[in-house]
Order: structure tokens, then C-alpha cells, then sequence
């Protein structure tokens, strides 16, 4: 690699705990792991661990967010983010549908968050039109409470707060069956406000 190449991979490999030079690519610190020409099965080791590494960085760079409602979850309950974790939940997530993958990356909406009247400084809906009890219907209440998807839980709620949102967390076992379920309430969720108006 050219001097210019070097500098360019090192602007993203260094905030990644590696580091590349001109014949190689190592962790910062330590001897150049791989060199050019090494065997493939050798390349590909390194360039997994430089994949989570970078995964590490989103998953924390998403923990610090201030506006989130999940971060902040994952803050207060002093979740520990680990390589070990982070495999885990990929390898569970690894053949589930979008809405397991959207719960536990934290992509849940409900019929709660109405930009419309966020704009107008308006309240939120403060009873579920699913089960009409009078509670906001945000992620927790439909996850959790909202007797119109009663018959689609098998498993209690989690005792952690962030597994509880999320299917997750460093406190709670991570099992794919509580993901699953999650992931289903979330697409019937969706279909009920998704549908058009009158239909059902």
C-alpha cells in the first residue's frame, strides 16, 4: 500500500484498536498480524476480528446516545457490553425475520409516537385503541400489558428493564424464543396500525 492508502485505512482502523503499514495490518500495539500474501483462512480471521471490533464501536457509539429511550435504558441498568454478547444476539438474530431484528435493535414503533401531534405540542395518545385501556400504547404496553395480544405471550416479562424493550441486555439470559415473541407482537402491531382505515 501506498503511503496515501495507509493513512486513509488508518483514519478508521486506529479508533478500531488496529492499524494498518505498508505490507500489513495488525492491532495497534502489537506485531503486524497479517501480511500480505498470508493464507486466506488467515486473512479472513483478521478481517472478522476487525468486523468486531467495529461492531463494539456501534453498539457503545449507540449506548451513549442521548435521545434514546433504549441507550438510556441500557445506561440506567448498567449494561455491559461485551464481544461474547454482541455474538450472541447476532448469531440468534442471524436466521429471524425483520421484526425480531427490528426489536432488538431497538426499532419499535407504535401508534404512541404520532409526529403529527409531536409537532403540534400535542400529547401523546393516552389510551391504547387495541385494547382501549387507558395507558399510552407505547413498546412496553404492547409488549407487555395490551390484553389484544395476549394470546401471542408464552414467556413473562424480563425483570431487567432493557430486555424488556429490547429482547437483550448483559443482565438477562439472551434466549431467541423471547426475541421471537417480542418480534412477533411487533408485526401484529404493525399490521393493526398499518391497515387501511376501516378494514379488519
Amino acid at each position: 500500500w501506498s503511503q496515501s492508502t495507509v493513512f486513509c485505512l488508518n483514519s478508521i482502523l486506529q479508533d478500531l484498536g488496529w492499524c494498518a503499514h505498508s505490507n500489513a495490518v495488525g492491532q495497534s500495539g502489537d506485531v503486524p498480524c497479517i501480511h500480505f500474501g498470508a493464507v486466506k483462512a488467515e486473512v479472513d480471521k483478521c478481517l472478522h476480528h476487525i468486523r468486531d471490533a467495529w461492531r463494539l464501536k456501534k453498539v457503545r457509539q449507540w449506548l451513549s446516545h442521548r435521545t434514546r429511550i433504549d441507550s438510556g435504558i441500557g445506561r440506567d441498568t448498567n449494561l455491559i457490553i461485551s464481544e461474547p454478547l454482541i455474538k450472541t444476539v447476532r448469531s440468534i438474530l442471524r436466521d429471524c425475520d425483520a421484526h425480531v431484528v427490528s426489536v432488538a435493535c431497538g426499532g419499535f414503533q407504535t401508534v404512541s409516537l404520532d409526529f403529527e401531534r409531536l409537532h403540534q405540542g400535542v400529547a401523546p395518545v393516552q389510551q391504547c385503541p387495541y385494547c382501549l385501556q387507558l395507558d399510552v400504547p407505547g413498546v412496553i404496553h404492547v409488549l407487555w400489558s395490551c390484553q389484544a395480544f395476549s394470546h401471542l405471550r408464552l414467556l413473562p416479562q424480563p425483570e431487567c428493564p432493557l430486555a424488556s424493550r429490547i429482547g437483550w441486555s448483559s443482565s438477562h439470559q439472551v434466549t431467541k424464543d423471547l426475541l421471537v415473541q417480542m418480534g412477533t407482537i411487533r408485526a401484529a402491531e404493525a399490521a393493526r396500525r398499518l391497515a387501511p382505515a376501516g378494514a379488519g
